[in-house]
């Protein structure tokens, strides 16, 4: 187990300790995000081009989950205390706009004398398929 002090309250982190976020990926949010990291891929802003597509409809970039991840390492589980130094990600279904996307983080271990706390990460939608799968290696730095 990992005690830490953050915002002036404690904090236990523990193996096998999971958190986990939703939200529903919408049209303003594959807009804003192809404007923000330059990705105008037809398949995410041309409804024409990804209708003639074999997943016949326009879906969100990948790279969302992986901010959505972040975002529940960071302010819910380890916390702001932690540095993402690596994550190793596996992508295995497209999001589309619409999906109700979910976010699970598990501690899975924690190296004290390195300071080091490994996540397991998963993304679902709302039927229950996987969208993305894979591990974080984060270090404890407090504020």
């Amino acid at each position: 187990m990992l005690i830490t002090k953050e915002n002036e309250k404690i904090i236990k982190v523990t193996v096998g300790e999971k958190s986990h976020f939703s939200k529903t990926i919408n049209e303003s949010d594959v807009s804003l995000f192809s404007g923000l990291v330059a990705d105008f891929h037809p398949m995410h802003v041309n409804a024409e081009v990804a209708g003639k597509s074999k997943l016949g409809q326009r879906s969100a970039q990948s790279a969302i989950l992986i901010g959505l991840v972040n975002g529940v390492l960071r302010n819910h589980l380890p916390g702001a205390n932690f540095i993402i130094l690596r994550q190793q990600i596996e992508f295995l279904k497209p999001v589309l706009i619409g999906d109700t996307v979910t976010v699970k983080v598990e501690v899975l271990r924690w190296s004290p004398e390195k300071r080091l706390v490994t996540m397991k990460m998963d993304c679902f939608n709302q039927s229950g398929l996987d969208l993305m799968t894979g591990e974080a290696v984060l270090l404890h730095e407090p504020l």
